[in-house]
């Protein structure tokens, strides 16, 4: 959904490759292009981004219910919950040529939550099932981008998006039943667990490239980060083993920043502040025990 600002080259070299902006419109954002464009006072609100989640997984259970220790038992299902899609918050983008943007003009989404379901590994007498939650997608904040020439901006004219949620479900191995065999018996193991991988919840971005451009009181407020968590994996236990357990690796939740490249370019009393980083926290693993 973004790729890199269309800088002037004169100023390229001063342009951190990390401030990008929408290259085409997507659902939830606003674009003004140019040509004499006047926004009112609570003009240009971006979408917030709303939830991606993906359902809950359960592996089904081996009974036994009566038959000789001989007998082969099956192991308790796998399950594995999907992967969830992306929840960012929509861009503000104001390309040039006369653009005013009054009060509150430019308001980027927040972005919203994307969470993959649990994932719960079904017990068994011949060992219990694995477990793996899927992957989320990012829930970024949206950014805001004006490019030049002559745009003025409302009293709290350009404010990024906040990040999101990106948090992956808890996955939890199955255990390996015994229940009244004799110890000859050859038990399962508990089944294993991975958690799946968090996504990003980075704050949005602001820009302005340049060519008379001028913001008021409150003027760039870049987003702050959310929250990126991966679930805890616990591993099932059993009597021929415990399960492995893996929990997910989590994305950045990196404050946004600010940029202002060129020529005449002048900022209101509170003009460039770039957002705080979020929390990037990734889960608990538990080995499962071997009774």
């Amino acid at each position: 959904m973004l790729a890199p600002l269309r800088v002037d080259p004169a100023l390229a070299e001063e342009v951190p490759p990390s401030l990008v902006t929408p290259a085409t419109p997507t659902v939830g954002d606003v674009v003004n292009e140019g040509g004499w464009i006047v926004n009112g006072y609570k003009s240009n609100q971006a979408g917030n981004g709303g939830t991606a989640q993906s359902g809950t997984a359960y592996g089904g259970n081996a009974w036994k219910r009566g038959y000789p220790s001989t007998f082969n038992f099956g192991k308790g299902g796998n399950a594995q919950s999907g992967n969830s899609g992306n929840a960012d918050g929509g861009n503000v983008v104001n390309e040039g040529g006369w653009i005013f943007n009054t009060p509150f003009a430019n308001k980027a989404g927040k972005g919203g939550l994307t969470q993959s379901g649990t994932a719960q590994g079904g017990s068994g007498y011949g060992g219990g099932g694995s477990a793996v939650s899927g992957n989320t997608g990012n829930a970024d904040g949206g950014s805001v981008g004006n490019f030049g020439s002559v745009i003025v901006n409302g009293y709290k004219s350009n404010q990024a998006g906040n990040g999101g949620t990106a948090q992956s479900g808890n996955a939890y191995g199955g255990n390996a039943w015994k229940r009244g065999y004799p110890s000859t018996f050859n038990f399962g193991k508990g089944g294993n667990a991975q958690s799946g991988n968090s996504g990003n919840a980075d704050g949005g971005n602001v820009v302005n490239e340049g060519g008379w451009i001028f913001n008021t009181p409150f003027a760039n407020k870049a987003g702050k980060g959310g929250l990126t968590q991966s679930g805890t994996a616990q591993g099932g236990s059993g009597y021929g083993g415990g399960g492995s357990a893996v929990s997910g690796n989590t994305g950045n939740a990196d404050g946004g920043s600010v940029g202002n490249f060129g020529a005449v370019v002048v900022n209101g009393y509170k003009a460039n502040q770039a957002g705080n980083g979020g929390v990037a926290q990734s889960g608990n693993a538990y080995g499962g025990n071997a009774w």
